[in-house]
């Protein structure tokens, strides 16, 4: 494989490591208008004082790449070796003339280690004393080799580690990077040179990187299980000098993770002064769309710490931000402290990611949707069908086998766009049909032409038990289905895997059938854990039988992880309702009699189109209120004959924001969720 050599880089790069006078300055810059924030691509320090610094960050040239000619070529899966050092290297306090160089992805002081599964560091759990620079299980008996090298680079030497070629245990790419020991500075770089072939393993998605000390109780992670590095990426670590004047960020608290598009979130970050000097600083917070060039800086807000004594830590908190943005958008989330004549730059910035997700939303039709992701949202509520705790009047079981399907009648008939239905197909794909379409195991996006009236509750090529036999006795690959009086029905496909796989699945419709108000759908997922992103790409939503993307009578919420990106790790215990806008027929002998109802539709900025369906004349007031329970204000008020009334709201001085729409009548209370966003 051809490489990058660059020695004389290579010198300048790490010429200034452990002192101070050459590290790169801070680059603050005026930020108070967009594209101007620069993310400071530095981490630490542990507690011994190392830091990271990575080739991200603006006005650090890297090291360049080294090609060491000389392999190690008897290691074999889950092996180590140890190899003397061509100098004494100081690492966390202790001095090492050897190292042992392990077969996946690290090399290690004091002992070798044979382990193949990564886990998080600092940990007091073996291994220690690590360089992790790719920790992963890596298998060198299927291919490429492991070389080392000695290099003299102005006046001082590097020694080299470089896996080259190795591939993933499962044989998905062939990846080589390698590591640079120096022996000026007590300084070390991870440098790669081919870590990205469009796998599942791809730029440390399933590895660990960074440092340990030898027991495992400090140490600097710089990624876990995170696509972090890319192919042409270095890292250096190295000792931070000490320095009386010294403050930085030490975590972003607020907003990380999944964050609700339309909630408003309070930014907060946590500083320190490491330093010996009390010190008062401004403390800078950022959110920055880097998906474009040049990076949008789209939230910003300047704080002051007073004051603040050495060793102490404080929260600092900025002012609110509504979240802006597309289902699926990623955030970067920066705060940095800006004192002058800090002596350790690199500590200043913690930063961390945010992905914005939908809590809600309609078709063209009217169908609604919120997750329990959104504060206003449905509340999880498992019902188990598989053993009855719940309580069902009368529980049903199939074993449908693999693409089967059979049909299921419901007590009260169901109105999905625009059709009455008393029953409807289930399938063992993981999806149910209310025109008896055969249900694909081929999954698409919606709207699909394959199927017609469809709820597609986990759509993929699922494969429940052909029997209910010993081969089952925990009621694994079967559908049951659960009967509540005549209000409810609880289709629950238990432990059901997908076709040639072992990845079992939790999860549950409930169809409720109320003789007033509207239908309601909702799906639940107890666990959903053994999704794989890389290999599945599941189907969530509902459609209309003729649904096409021009007339929009379809409700996708996920294909492929896309708009939506559900962390099924993290959700477990995770419910999506779909609301039905239309008025519920309910068959008594020979005669069918709308109940009342009200929806929401035609929603813009300042007007909502309030429809309402009453069974009989009745005094009505409707009503809107904030998710306090504050009454906003009157959206209609009066006497209103038995049938469809149709009313328009204008809301062009109501804030954004989730809000409930209440009917009050005579007998009859009725309520529907609206969210405004401007």
């Amino acid at each position: 494989m051809a490489k990058r050599v660059g020695v004389v880089l290579l010198a300048a790069a790490f010429a200034w490591a452990g002192t101070t006078k050459n590290l790169p300055t801070k680059g603050v810059e005026p930020l108070n208008t967009p594209h101007q924030a620069h993310l400071m691509s530095a981490g630490g320090p542990d507690g011994y004082g190392y830091v990271w610094i990575d080739s991200n960050e603006p006005g650090w040239t890297p090291p360049a790449y080294l090609d060491p000619p000389a392999g190690i070529t008897s290691l074999g899966d889950d092996d180590y070796v140890e190899v003397p050092l061509p100098f004494t290297f100081d690492f966390y306090g202790n001095s090492y003339t050897s190292i042992f160089i392990g077969s996946n992805g690290f090399a290690s002081f004091g002992s070798g280690y044979t382990t193949y599964s990564n886990g998080t560091i600092p940990s007091t759990s073996t291994p220690n004393n690590g360089l992790y620079v790719f920790w992963d299980d890596m298998r060198p008996p299927s291919g490429g080799h492991i070389d080392t090298a000695t290099y003299t680079i102005g006046g001082a030497k590097v020694f080299v580690i470089e896996w080259d070629s190795i591939p993933h245990y499962y044989n998905t790419g062939a990846f080589t990077f390698e590591i640079q020991i120096y022996e000026a500075g007590d300084s070390l770089a991870f440098l790669y040179e081919a870590v990205t072939f469009s796998s599942s393993y791809d730029g440390g998605a399933s590895a660990t990187i960074g440092i340990e000390n030898a027991d495992g109780t400090d140490g600097l992670q710089y990624s876990y299980n995170t696509a972090s590095v890319n192919d042409g990426d270095a890292i250096l670590f190295y000792k931070a000098p000490s320095a009386s004047h010294d403050v930085g960020a030490v975590a972003v608290l607020s907003p990380t993770g999944n964050v609700a598009i339309g909630s408003s979130v309070t930014p907060a970050a946590s500083v320190s002064n490491f330093g010996s000097s009390a010190e008062t600083f401004d403390v800078v917070f950022n959110i920055i769309n880097t998906a474009v060039t040049p990076y949008d800086t789209l939230y910003e807000d300047i704080q002051t710490v007073s004051n603040l004594v050495p060793g102490d830590t404080v929260d600092v908190t900025f002012a609110s931000w509504v979240v802006t943005g597309n289902n699926g958008d990623v955030y970067e989330v920066v705060a940095r402290t800006l004192l002058p004549g800090d002596g350790l730059p690199a500590n200043d910035p913690a930063s961390d990611q945010i992905t914005l997700y939908g809590t809600s939303g309609s078709d063209s039709y009217g169908w609604q949707w919120a997750d329990s992701q959104d504060p206003a949202g449905p509340t999880y509520n498992w019902l188990d069908i598989w053993g009855n705790t719940a309580g069902a009047d009368s529980v049903d079981t199939l074993a449908l086998g693999d693409d089967g399907e059979t049909t299921i009648s419901l007590y009260n008939a169901v109105q999905i766009y625009g059709d009455t239905f008393s029953s409807f197909t289930v399938g063992s794909n993981g999806a149910i049909d209310f025109t008896n379409s055969q249900i694909n195991y081929s999954n698409t996006t919606l709207p699909a032409t394959s199927q017609g009236k469809f709820f597609a509750v986990f759509w993929d090529d699922l494969r429940c038990a052909n029997a209910v036999s010993a081969n089952n006795p925990n009621g694994d690959s079967l559908i049951y289905v659960g009967y509540f009086a005549d209000t409810l029905t609880v289709i629950e496909w238990h432990n059901v895997p997908r076709l040639g796989t072992g990845r079992n699945f939790l999860f549950e419709l409930l169809i409720y059938t109320p003789r007033g108000g509207t239908n309601r759908f909702v799906f639940q997922y107890k666990d959903m854990s053994a999704y794989d992103p890389a290999t599945d790409d599941a189907t969530i939503g509902i459609q209309d039988s003729a649904a096409t993307t021009a007339n929009g009578h379809y409700v996708l919420y996920t294909y492929n992880e896309n708009p939506i990106t559900p962390d099924w790790a993290e959700r477990a215990g995770h419910a999506i309702e779909f609301v039905n806008p239309e008025p519920v027929l309910v068959t008594e002998g020979n005669q069918n009699r709308p109940t009342a109802g009200l929806w929401v539709n035609g929603l813009s900025r300042n007007t909502a189109s309030l429809r309402f369906s009453l069974p009989t004349a009745s005094r009505v007031s409707v009503d809107l209120y904030d998710i306090t329970g504050r009454k906003v204000r009157t959206l209609a008020q009066g006497t209103y004959s038995a049938g469809t009334h149709t009313v328009e709201a204008h809301l062009n001085t109501v804030p954004s924001g989730v809000y409930f729409v209440v009917l009050h009548g005579q007998n009859l209370t009725l309520s529907q969720r609206l969210v405004l966003v401007r």
